[in-house]
């Protein structure tokens, strides 16, 4: 309700305005997809763009390169026939002098096989809204009907909820049939000035320039949340507040239990080549019984840093701190980290006993653009390793997690991944092929630090705990992908997608997926 009341009154207010100029200040969809187009133009030493806030503001994007290179695969120009202008461009359109406003329908009609019939269905709409030169509003929404992959449906059934949506409901009480579920963001967004955008909504955020993210990626479900990015010289700063929900103990969402996370991340382009980030994130739960209330305002401060407050609050609160690095090391290369850092004691690191709370990781990564000077052919390489109880907590409702999902990496703690990547585009078609090889440990009946959604405190040691510990499992996923962008402007697109997934465990099998798709979100199933 209070988003509405927000979009209401932005729309009452941009309308009495004067004559003024049409902005883009919403956000791409993020899905690399997308995002990917855009990598080579903005690792220029020249381009001063803070890749690693995401997703990308439009206006900020076009301002910083060439808009025609990365615009273009995303318009679509208008055929004579009335087909033509439904295929390549929107459902409906609409511009004047005030405002610019389209409407799309988001579609997938997917069929495939692994073991058994796969399938994904999915219909919903989005619209885009611009209100003047200030304002935007977006909003998506769909439901789906999906058969899954075995370790996907495993998934559902475990933690009830479709990763990257929301709750699972196996339709009609039969496998055979699927799994119903849903998904849905929208986005009030105000740029006052040049300096400053505020985004408030439902949806997700990414940190990073990895594949993966270890401080905060786009594998769980969308959630409501403040944004709010400061930039002044080179430097980006962004205050980002989030409601998430604790589903551990429910089957519902009225019955879910709120928490909230307060985020920090200053991002400073050093020079033209180096980019440093910092962050910081506290996640507390409600302070009202009622389960609906309770924001600590205290976290609210976008200058302090939480660890003095919570220290001077006299609570146990779960801090996540971390920061990253990019380096452009050529026109066409970039070389990236992350470090997370959850809770660690000096003395014990350096003494080596393997203190259970020694809690970090890292992630160091590689991309080159251009490869052996062929135009859209993209690699990366990246290898991630974290410490069991990364993420965790004490309490499962004050981990690092929303609907049963890590809102950090999608395989929780307790593991090492070697990651390769290549992707290749040309016109509308774009041809990717992946690696990914990891070992971790599994918990039987002891928690050995993998599943961030079990309290730390069932752990089986106090020391010598080392990455792998428990049920060790070695996974190798292999997938190729060929696509064509059908759809210019909602991103739809023709896909055949193989996969290979092998553990050390379960054996290997292989599943393929052919159909259309409106590619507006990353799907992880390389987990």
């Amino acid at each position: 309700m209070r988003i509405l009341t927000v979009v209401l009154l932005s729309i009452i207010a941009i309308l009495t305005q004067d004559r003024i100029a049409i902005g883009q200040q919403n956000t791409l969809p993020l899905t690399r997809a997308i995002s990917g187009r855009s990598g080579v133009l903005l690792n220029d030493t020249g381009v001063y763009f803070h890749t690693s806030i995401k997703p990308y503001v439009k206006a900020d994007l076009y301002k910083a390169i060439d808009t025609k290179v990365i615009i273009d695969p995303l318009l679509g120009t208008h055929g004579k026939s009335a087909f033509m202008d439904a295929l390549l461009g929107n459902l409906l359109y609409k511009k004047t002098d005030k405002i610019q406003f389209s409407l799309d329908p988001i579609l997938t009609a997917q069929i495939g096989y692994g073991n058994s019939i796969l399938s994904s269905f999915q219909a919903g709409a989005g619209f885009n809204l611009d209100l003047g030169k200030k304002w935007s509003i977006d909003s998506k929404f769909y439901a789906s009907v999906d058969k899954f992959p075995n370790h996907i449906k495993s998934f559902a059934y475990q933690n009830r909820v479709v990763p990257g949506r929301g709750f699972a409901s196996e339709l009609a009480g039969h496998s055979h049939v699927g799994f119903g579920s849903r998904y849905f963001e929208t986005h009030v967004n105000y740029a006052p000035s040049k300096h400053f955008h505020i985004q408030a909504g439902h949806g997700k955020n990414f940190i990073g320039d990895g594949y993966r993210s270890l401080l905060l990626s786009d594998y769980s479900n969308s959630y409501p949340y403040v944004r709010v990015n400061t930039k002044i010289w080179k430097v980006n700063y962004v205050n980002l507040f989030m409601n998430l929900k604790d589903i551990s103990n429910s089957s519902r969402y009225f019955d879910s239990k709120n928490k909230y996370v307060s985020i920090h991340y200053l991002s400073w382009n050093i020079t033209k080549r180096i980019n440093l980030g910092i962050f910081e994130g506290v996640v507390f739960e409600s302070r009202d019984s009622s389960k609906s209330m309770g924001f600590d305002f205290n976290y609210v401060n976008p200058i302090i840093f939480f660890r003095p407050v919570e220290y001077a609050q006299g609570s146990a609160d779960n801090v996540i701190l971390g920061w990253s690095m990019k380096f452009k090391l050529f026109k066409k290369q970039q070389l990236y980290f992350q470090m997370v850092l959850d809770e660690f004691l000096k003395d014990s690191i350096v003494a080596r006993t393997g203190w259970w709370a020694n809690k970090y990781g890292f992630q160091l990564g590689f991309k080159s653009f251009d490869v052996f000077k062929i135009d859209g052919l993209k690699i990366q390489g990246e290898f991630n390793i974290v410490r069991p109880y990364t993420y965790s907590h004490n309490q499962v409702s004050q981990n690092y997690g929303h609907y049963n999902q890590p809102l950090a990496h999608p395989m929780g703690a307790n593991f090492v991944e070697a990651i390769g990547i290549a992707r290749y585009y040309r016109k509308r078609w774009g041809f990717q092929g992946k690696v990914v090889y990891a070992e971790y440990g599994l918990n039987d009946s002891l928690n050995y630090g993998k599943d961030i959604f079990v309290a730390n405190t069932s752990r089986p040691y106090q020391t010598g705990v080392t990455i792998g510990q428990g049920v060790n499992e070695k996974l190798l996923v292999s997938e190729l992908g060929v696509s064509y962008l059908l759809n210019r402007l909602s991103n739809l697109t023709i896909e055949l997608n193989f996969a290979n997934r092998t553990t050390s465990r379960n054996g290997s099998y292989n599943f393929v997926m052919f159909g259309i798709r409106t590619n507006i979100l990353n799907r992880y199933y390389d987990i």
